[in-house]
Parts: C-alpha cells; structure tokens; sequence
C-alpha cells in the first residue's frame, strides 16, 4: 500500500495551509456583500435571539446558527472575521468528515488523517471557505458522514446523516439516487430515514424554533427561496447557450 503520511509531508501540508487561507482571508465575494454581511448586521443589531423569529435571512438555521455563535464574539473579532470563521466552521466539519470517510474505507488512522488534512487543500474547498465565506461545507461534510456510514453498513445513521445534509442546504438532494439506490435492499432504513426528515430538519433550524418563529414558516424555507433566485438555471449546460 502507498504510504501518503510522513511527518515531513505532514508539517509541509500545514505550512501550505496557513499561507494559502492567509492570502485568500482578506478576500470579499459578492455573495458576502449582498447577503452575509447584512445578515450579520441584523443579528448583531437584534436584542437577544428577536432576529430569529423573523424571515430576515431565507437560508436555513444551521448556518445561521454558527454565524450567530461567532457573532457573539464581536467585540473581538471584526466582521470579517466572523463571516470568515463562521464559514471555516464548516470546512473543519468537512475535513473531519473526510477522514472518517477514509477510515472507514480501510486507510490507518494517520493516513486518514492526513486525507483530511489534503481536502482543505482542495481548490473549491478553499475557495468555498477561506475566500468566499460561503456555507457549502456543512452540507458536504454530512454527506459524506452519510458515506461513511453506508461503509459501516449503519443505514439509518447515514439515512438521518442525509436529513441533516439536506437540512443545511437543498442541494445535498443529488445525494438521493445514490443513498436510495442502495438502502433499497433495506425497507426499515427507508423508513425510519423519511420519518427523520423533519425532526432532523427542526433541530437543525432549532434556532428560529426556539426564537419563536412559526413551524409552518421554518419548513417553508425552501419553497421561498425559489422567490429570491428567478434566475438560478439562466446558466445552465445547453447548447444553445454557446450558439
């Protein structure tokens, strides 16, 4: 088997890390600008958890939540820093996501490790996290603790892993087919995964839950966003976009 892992290799993968999440920190994307940033302006102006419980952002709780946490160390941090590390939140979740992926494919610990350590080296993910202070991480990682457990051959744990994917964000759904696929053979962890789907989605958006925004309105999250982005297929793959 080839060994990837050396101490060398290890501390050069670090060394690369800092200097390249240094360089892209100072970094603003427009998705920052239009949308996380006045969502962090709001819950630093809110009095306690008053935000919540209204529609001020149309993305779901669990990112939001994680912005929140880090917000509430704002008189240390800029807001910068909170949107950045909020976001990096995410990509840690990943690359620990991505280690235990490996593990479970059979890799020593030190190797699967390392694996970890090589997904935040990844051009999306640094990107995605360090540059862009965007959020795709979370669902990510879910997906692939979704995998993971598939390999364990625990199918309810990857079903309620999925719930919790697709609860961060609507986009872990092209994860169905697959997980469908092969949790056929299984009709009780079909079943207890749909009948998780929404106790997973609540926690997941505990936040606006516990705040006291309505439940009707928290399960809705999805269908209004489709009021935000009119265009969002405008760049679809077809061939008549080139001509």
């Amino acid at each position: 088997m080839i060994t990837l892992y050396t101490p060398g290799r290890c501390v050069a993968l670090c060394a690369m890390l800092v200097l390249a999440y240094a360089w892209l920190w100072p970094a603003v994307g427009l998705d920052q600008i239009i949308f996380l940033q006045p969502w962090l302006d709001s819950i630093q102006a809110s009095d306690g958890l008053a935000i919540f419980a209204t529609p001020f952002t149309n993305y779901t709780g669990g990112y939001v939540g994680v912005l929140w946490g880090w917000s509430l160390a704002g008189p240390l941090l800029s807001d910068q820093a909170i949107l950045k590390l909020a976001s990096l939140t995410g990509t840690a979740l990943l690359a620990l996501s991505a280690g235990l992926l490996l593990r479970r494919a059979g890799l020593p610990r030190r190797e699967s490790l390392f694996g970890g350590l090589l997904t935040l080296a990844l051009p999306s993910v640094m990107m995605n996290g360090a540059s862009h202070a965007q959020a795709d991480a979370f669902y990510t990682a879910f997906c692939l603790l979704c995998l993971a457990a598939l390999m364990a051959d625990r199918r309810v744990l990857a079903g309620v892993a999925f719930c919790a994917a697709l609860s961060f964000k609507l986009q872990a759904i092209f994860l169905a087919p697959f997980l469908a696929g092969v949790m056929l053979r299984d009709w009780r962890a079909v079943a207890l995964s749909a009948l998780a789907l929404i106790p997973t989605y609540l926690v997941v958006n505990g936040l606006y839950v516990a705040a006291g925004r309505p439940v009707i309105d928290v399960l809705m999250i999805y269908g209004t966003q489709a009021d935000t982005y009119r265009e969002i297929s405008m760049n679809a793959a077809n061939p008549w976009f080139l001509i």
